[in-house]
């Protein structure tokens, strides 16, 4: 039987060093969709930017499809996070907070540029399409968390979800136009625009129940 002592390498058990190169993985997956696109993608590709050989690929995803999804999960709970943290970092004032979600979110996709281009490619497959229509409900269900900060002036629970699903969804084929650079938008005037968009969508608590 093997010793607890022997599955230690380099100060890493035989779990952690598969976690590693899991990692290792995602982190080529991603590398590979920056630089050639989701079309790029094979499994040497991701190997070779790993610098791993492909069994260990195998061991931990049936093809590429699996890598990226499994990418996708991470890069949406990532962002989920900064935009939930944005949420309870700030003072519980409109325009505060909300203009700190929508920097948030454009630090994503621009501190880390691969995040840009992974969101550019997000519709590119079925599979990447749905978990998109995901992301966008979790992100609308985390604005409407901070519905309460509108006072008087909040729409109703149901259009709200309306004007969160609409907004959030827009929202990411504008910033896609953005990362592109088929808009001439400095940064901070685009935060700065879609603060003030989202604010004015509070008119629709005048609309006919």
């Amino acid at each position: 039987m093997t010793s607890q002592a022997s599955r230690i390498y380099g100060g890493a058990s035989a779990e952690q060093r598969r976690e590693r190169r899991r990692a290792a993985l995602l982190d080529a997956t991603l590398d590979v969709v920056a630089a050639k696109g989701v079309g790029g993608l094979g499994v040497r590709a991701i190997c070779t930017a790993a610098g791993l050989n492909d069994r260990y690929f195998y061991e931990q995803f049936r093809d590429c499809d699996e890598a990226l999804m499994a990418l996708n999960d991470q890069l949406i709970l990532e962002g989920t996070t900064a935009f939930a943290q944005a949420i309870v970092s700030t003072e519980p004032k409109a325009h505060t907070r909300l203009r700190a979600c929508v920097a948030a979110a454009i630090d994503f996709v621009t501190v880390d540029p691969r995040h840009g281009r992974f969101l550019i490619e997000s519709q590119s497959t079925e599979a990447l399409r749905a978990k998109r229509q995901e992301l966008v409900a979790t992100l609308a269900d985390l604005m409407m968390s901070g519905r309460e900060l509108l006072g008087p002036d909040a729409p109703s629970e149901e259009d709200s979800r309306l004007m969160a699903l609409t907004i959030i969804s827009g929202g990411l084929d504008v910033a896609a136009m953005w990362l592109r650079e088929d808009l001439d938008v400095e940064r901070d005037r685009f935060i700065d625009f879609m603060t003030a968009f989202v604010l004015s969508s509070t008119r629709l608590s005048a609309l006919p129940s």
